[in-house]
């Protein structure tokens, strides 16, 4: 017999190397020890269909690149490798589900190719394709990773191989301007949503915080932004 209340779904969201992978399981086990049953979806699905098309745009392997693709078609490929991921998923079997990105990666990565003056309205038709008019699940609350673009690169470089990738890096890693581009929408966003947190994962001196004392600033925000 299935839950009478849907799963509270939260976004894990910062630019490469910031740490959401990590945070993702640290939140999770926190959760699961508090007996709450969680699932953890990770986007892009990269053995799924549209995600498999992804990895080779992001690897370089087409002759038209990730970060060279129109904004919007290469946004459908994202928003319909997370429909596909869902659409066989019993959300109301979950207490949490935890998403490792979601549709506000789409924006933050997509639309540095948009004219700044029209980025915002980029964002809420991204945001009106995925959520109304494909049915991909809207996160209830959202927590961006935040650490500069010169952090990012150094814990991008310790990540190593990854299946999806023919070298180190994918195209997005590799820019710079993408990187600082896409904390900035990151940034942008958290102003213009309540639900969306910025987490700080640097202090005043530049260093990296401990992942338990993310992990704890993470936990402290989730009932008091849930309740009701």
């Amino acid at each position: 017999m299935g839950r009478s209340v849907a799963g509270v779904v939260i976004a894990f969201e910062g630019i490469d190397g910031s740490g959401k992978g990590v945070q993702v399981n640290e939140v999770a086990a926190r959760l699961r020890s508090m007996d709450k049953k969680i699932r953890i979806q990770d986007f892009p699905v990269y053995s799924g269909f549209y995600g498999k098309e992804i990895g080779k745009m992001l690897s370089g392997e087409y002759a038209v690149r990730a970060d060279e693709v129109d904004p919007r078609s290469m946004s459908l490929w994202y928003a319909l490798d997370r429909q596909e991921a869902l659409k066989n998923i019993d959300r109301e079997a979950y207490d949490y589900i935890l998403f490792n990105r979601s549709t506000l990666s789409n924006a933050a990565y997509q639309s540095f190719r948009v004219k700044p003056e029209e980025r915002d309205e980029f964002t809420k038709w991204l945001f009106e394709l995925e959520y109304d008019r494909l049915g991909v699940w809207k996160p209830d609350l959202y927590f961006i990773f935040d650490v500069t673009e010169e952090q990012s690169r150094k814990n991008v470089e310790k990540k190593g191989q990854r299946e999806y990738l023919t070298h180190t890096h994918d195209v997005y890693e590799e820019s710079r301007t993408i990187m600082s581009h896409a904390r900035n929408v990151y940034l942008r966003q958290a102003e213009l949503h309540d639900n969306i947190h910025i987490v700080p994962c640097m202090d005043a001196e530049g260093n990296f915080r401990s992942i338990e004392k993310i992990t704890a600033y993470v936990m402290e925000k989730i009932p008091g932004c849930l309740d009701g």
